[in-house]
C-alpha cells in the first residue's frame, strides 16, 4: 500500500514539474499518469509475487476427514448397490476396535458367543471372514447402526461381560 502511495506522488510530482517548466496542464495530468502507469507495471513485473505456488497445493488427507464422508457417499450411491472394500474393511476396523476395547478378540473361540451376542451373527460372520466381503448399502446402514448401539453410553449389560 505504502509503494502504491510513493508511486502515486513521484507521478504527481513529474507531472507537477513538467507544468512548472512551460508544459500545459492537459499535458502535465497525461505526462503523469503516463509515469505512473509505467512505475506501477514495472513494480508489477520486478516485484516479488505474493502467492508463489498457484494453483495452490491440495490439503493434506487425513483419517476423519471431510474426504472421508464423500468418499462414503459416492461409494454408497453406486450402480451396483455394492460398498467399496474400503469402506468395508474402515468398518470392520472400528468394528475390531470397539471389541478391543470390551477385551473381545475375534480370533478366540472362546469370545465367539459374547461377540455374537452383542453385535449378532450377521456382523460377526463379516468380522470374523477372512475373505473379502461385498455388502450391500442396506447390509453396510444394519452394520453401521448396530456398532453406534456398541458404542452409546448407557447401562452396562452383565450379559456381555
Amino acid at each position: 500500500m505504502k509503494q502504491k502511495v510513493g508511486y502515486s506522488i513521484v507521478a504527481v510530482i513529474i507531472g507537477g514539474g513538467c507544468w512548472f517548466f512551460g508544459l500545459d496542464i492537459v499535458p502535465s495530468i497525461i505526462v503523469a499518469a503516463v509515469v505512473a502507469v509505467l512505475l506501477f507495471a514495472f513494480r508489477a513485473l520486478v516485484g516479488p509475487i505474493d502467492n508463489s505456488e498457484w494453483p495452490p497445493a491440495p490439503p493434506s488427507l487425513t483419517d476423519g476427514a471431510r474426504r472421508e464422508v464423500t468418499e462414503l457417499d459416492w461409494a454408497l450411491r453406486t450402480r451396483q448397490r455394492f460398498v467399496d472394500d474400503r469402506i468395508v474393511e474402515r468398518v470392520r476396523n472400528i468394528a475390531l476396535s470397539s471389541l478391543h476395547q470390551r477385551q473381545l478378540n475375534i480370533d478366540d473361540p472362546a469370545h465367539r458367543e459374547r461377540i455374537e451376542r452383542l453385535v449378532g451373527p450377521p456382523v460377526y460372520a463379516l468380522l470374523a471372514s477372512p475373505d473379502r466381503v461385498r455388502l450391500s448399502v442396506p447390509a453396510l446402514l444394519s452394520v453401521l447402526a448396530r456398532l453406534d448401539s456398541l458404542e452409546r453410553p448407557g447401562p452396562i449389560d452383565r450379559s456381555e461381560l
